[in-house]
């Protein structure tokens, strides 16, 4: 059962109305008294629409992304951005974020390109005697294809000028395919792109084949092939800086010079523009899509990349956009043919001259392509960290990579390059590499690591303490920083430099309403307003897309960070054996009572952040994770009040959903000794009032986050050579669609899953296999043990006192360890669950759900194996 975290499952919505709950008093199965009892757990589950939350729910956080038509992928990568960016004015754009040209220099250019009577005329570019918005039925393509004639010749005046040769060349090739080493968007195509003149591809432009073996850029995944060969080629030698592993035989050099004039690869892409005729909001939205579409692609892509540039062009009206992991942004428009026509000078000589590294390079990380004996090839990634080269192997994960703004995390199995080895024991061993993108004032995972080991057993006391805890239940880390560029920290402060970023900057709005409604101008920070430094804009410009300066958007300063592993692992969700996947989870609650220890809370468990590695189930990715004590005294964590949410999606606890309690206390004292033995505490809570206060993360959290992996587990897997009818499987698939899912509110459905013992019953009974009663009923019995727990806390948070949590771990331990020892060994992944299409459903399936519980003929006796000896 190769089976991944939900953070890698799409949404799909299935509404079902709620089944019946309350105790079931007539029923003869055996209760669950006590974690060593001999009998089972009561319960019962209907068939819910039971939905999560992600931290930020996310449409390309998915699998199914690469499904996705180029329209519905642009359309995605939009809403990720939000509905506004930050709008700058283009002294602050040109001083702070293009490339650098000598202020003397460039005036000189400009007078040069202003004076040359081949360039300009009647104060025009002379190729442009008319806006296209003045032409009679314009096209596109011929109105724009222009544009490198006025590149090429303001380059040479720059080139004479500036006394160095250009390192880009702009292409006008609006019919033609990128070609690209993702299979995700290989069919973007643009009016126009900058590209380096000396290539970075695996093989340029379309006579390049894919390898067999699959690229290290991202998991596999392909619905949109490349384009197809050339006749008479077969594939392209690496053109410098690429540096091949091993001779590739020269007689394709002939074909890649064939083609080089038409190379789109997505690798050599430095800027892409976009064209439009008509300037008005439909015009404008079209080349937002565009562009926001091409530069997501871009740096997924490319692993070389920490930025890349856009420029969209309607009518005359010409914006430049800036998109990095911290933040995209868009400069304010202007006129390039005429009013700003400098401005335009100033664009053109920046993109053509720039570094690599000022262009949005990695001088860290080179590209490689490896040939292997048996003529395949893969492309590879050689990558700096800590003075020593390693060579990538295979891409273990690319979460949310595809997404601008944001992390960026791609995690790869390494090795050092054999010039980098000091002996044979470092040739072969192997390492798992992150590169990530982090808050630039958040501690780094090493840091969070140290502080933990060393607070551990200071804060509350931990029995059966081990001197060997944090190799048995951390990530040995050999090594954690942040990359250098030209010499500095690769951080958005750096990049900026002494220019401190406009506190009055704007919001432009990436999608416009093609009707919108009027507008009073004299309003105070209305669409009209000019920010500061701006210009006035030009009557026919759309001012549709210009926000509220009250709406500025915010965004998060980011560092960007490699840490080394010296253990690659494999997540919990790829473990085939429902036996050892238990075993795991008993092993990393003892791992959260260490944490507890050192007072510290995770905020962030999911299959794919538990990692085994020699054996043993590891904690990871401790990003998020966060002292209780300063959470508690409202130091940090203020985001709660105001509906961010930290987690990963479907095991996020519900009260973090939902941002209320859920647990309030029912009438009468909780007792622990007695709660295993009257099951009817679980009582209906619609009609509680919310808890005054705002929930903040406890460790109570985390336990429910490892309950919720525990039943993902048993949801989306069957045994092996199961006897199931596919009916049955169907409704298991039904419920786990419904459970593992992106929401960003929680249900009352979801809420019974932990609440209501009458929706756990029905799971046990009639949704899942009937060989996972036994390995079920324990691990029902943990949710029994924690909702005590919680209604302990909620009645008594003044008071609690969280030492006394140690109880709560060696129960929930022992449940999973003897769920784990009756569960199957051999499972695998539930039919249709990786390759459902994960879309919203919005239907009510009420009565039907109804009479398919009346014909559901709960397990016989004789299938169930009783816990009995267990």
């Amino acid at each position: 059962m190769d089976r991944e975290g939900t953070d890698r499952v799409g949404t799909t919505q299935t509404t079902s109305t709620k089944g019946s709950t309350g105790p079931d008093t007539n029923s003869n199965e055996p209760h669950l008294t006590d974690p060593s009892s001999t009998s089972g757990l009561e319960g019962n589950l209907s068939l819910l629409a039971i939905e999560e939350t992600p931290r930020r729910c996310s449409s390309t956080d998915t699998t199914n992304v690469h499904q996705k038509t180029l329209k519905t992928l642009r359309i995605m990568y939009i809403k990720e951005l939000g509905p506004t960016i930050p709008e700058v004015s283009w002294d602050f754009f040109a001083g702070a974020i293009l490339p650098h040209v000598p202020a003397d220099k460039l005036e000189k250019i400009c007078k040069a390109v202003n004076a040359s009577d081949t360039l300009v005329a009647d104060n025009r570019w002379k190729v442009f005697p008319l806006d296209s918005s003045n032409k009679k039925m314009p096209v596109e393509d011929v109105t724009f294809s222009v544009m490198t004639t006025i590149w090429d010749r303001v380059v040479a005046i720059a080139e004479t000028e500036l006394n160095k040769k250009p390192t880009s060349r702009l292409q006008s090739k609006p019919t033609q395919t990128m070609s690209s080493e993702t299979a995700l968007g290989a069919s973007f195509k643009f009016d126009a792109i900058t590209t380096s003149i000396i290539s970075r591809g695996a093989g340029t432009g379309p006579d390049w084949k894919i390898p067999k073996k699959k690229s290290q850029i991202q998991q596999p995944s392909s619905l949109v092939p490349p384009p197809p060969p050339p006749p008479n080629t077969s594939s392209t030698l690496l053109p410098s800086p690429i540096i091949p592993d091993k001779l590739v035989v020269n007689k394709e050099v002939e074909a890649q010079q064939q083609h080089e004039a038409l190379s789109r690869e997505a690798a050599d892409a430095t800027t892409v523009w976009e064209y439009k005729c008509q300037s008005n909001p439909k015009e404008t939205n079209q080349n937002v899509l565009q562009v926001v579409g091409a530069a997501s692609h871009i740096l997924h892509n490319d692993p070389c990349r920490r930025h890349t540039f856009g420029v969209t062009i309607e009518d005359k009206r010409t914006r430049v956009w800036y998109f990095s992991r911290s933040l995209a942004m868009v400069s304010e428009s202007f006129d390039f043919i005429s009013e700003n026509r400098n401005r335009f000078i100033h664009l053109l000589v920046s993109l053509a001259f720039a570094t690599d590294v000022e262009i949005g390079f990695d001088p860290s990380v080179k590209r490689r392509l490896v040939q292997h004996d048996d003529a395949e090839s893969v492309i590879c990634y050689d990558i700096l960290v800590n003075g020593r080269w390693y060579q990538t192997m295979d891409c273990l994960d690319n979460y949310r990579a595809s997404r601008v703004v944001g992390r960026a995390t791609r995690v790869w199995q390494v090795r050092l390059r054999p010039e980098e080895a000091k002996n044979d024991e470092e040739k072969s061993a192997t390492y798992a590499l992150k590169d990530v993108w982090i808050g630039e004032t958040a501690r780094s995972e090493k840091m969070i690591l140290d502080d933990i080991c060393t607070r551990v057993n200071t804060v509350y006391p931990i029995s059966d303490f081990e001197e060997g805890f944090r190799e048995r239940y951390f990530m040995d880390i050999l090594a954690d920083e942040v990359v250098r560029v030209d010499g500095s920290d690769d951080t958005l402060s750096n990049f900026l430099g002494a220019i401190p970023f406009p506190k009055d900057y704007g919001s432009f709005k990436l999608e416009e309403e093609l009707d919108p409604p009027t507008l009073v101008t004299t309003l105070r920070g209305s669409q009209s307003t000019t920010p500061v430094g701006a210009s006035v804009p030009d009557t026919t410009e759309p001012s549709g897309n210009r926000a509220s300066k009250a709406s500025a958007p915010s965004f998060e300063a980011r560092q960007h960070r490699r840490i080394l592993f010296r253990d690659v692992g494999k997540t919990l969700g790829k473990i085939s054996n429902l036996q050892e996947y238990l075993t795991h989870l008993a092993h990393v609650t003892k791992g959260l009572e260490y944490m507890h220890s050192a007072g510290y809370v995770h905020r962030d468990y999911s299959p794919t952040n538990l990692l085994v590695c020699r054996g043993l189930c590891k904690i990871t990715d401790l990003e998020y994770c966060k002292q209780y004590d300063q959470i508690k005294l409202n130091l940090i964590d203020d985001a709660a009040k105001h509906g961010f949410k930290t987690g990963t999606p479907a095991f996020m606890p519900i009260e973090m959903l939902d941002g209320r309690y859920q647990f309030r206390p029912v009438p009468g004292p909780a007792q622990r000794s007695t709660v295993l033995q009257n099951l009817n505490f679980l009582e209906e809570q619609e009609n509680w009032a919310p808890a005054p206060t705002v929930v903040r993360h406890n460790y109570l959290h985390d336990v429910e986050s490892i309950w919720w992996i525990a039943m993902y587990g048993l949801l989306t897997t069957v045994p092996v050579n199961t006897d199931r009818a596919s009916t049955a499987q169907d409704r298991q698939l039904e419920v786990a669609t419904a459970v593992f899912r992106n929401r960003l509110e929680c249900s009352i459905e979801r809420r019974s899953l932990i609440q209501e013992r009458e929706e756990l019953r029905r799971l046990r009974n009639q949704i899942l296999p009937h060989e996972y009663y036994d390995s079920s009923t324990l691990v029902m019995g943990v949710a029994v043990y924690l909702v005590n727990e919680y209604r302990i806390f909620e009645q008594f948070s003044d008071t609690y006192n969280f030492s006394q949590l140690s109880n709560l771990y060696m129960r929930t331990k022992g449940l999973y360890e003897q769920a784990a020892s009756v569960a199957v060994t051999q499972t695998m992944d539930l039919p249709g669950w990786k390759s459902r299409e994960i879309e919203p459903k919005v239907q009510v399936r009420g009565q039907k759900r109804k009479q398919n519980d009346e014909q559901t003929t709960e397990v016989s006796s004789s299938k169930r194996n009783k816990v009995g000896q267990a």
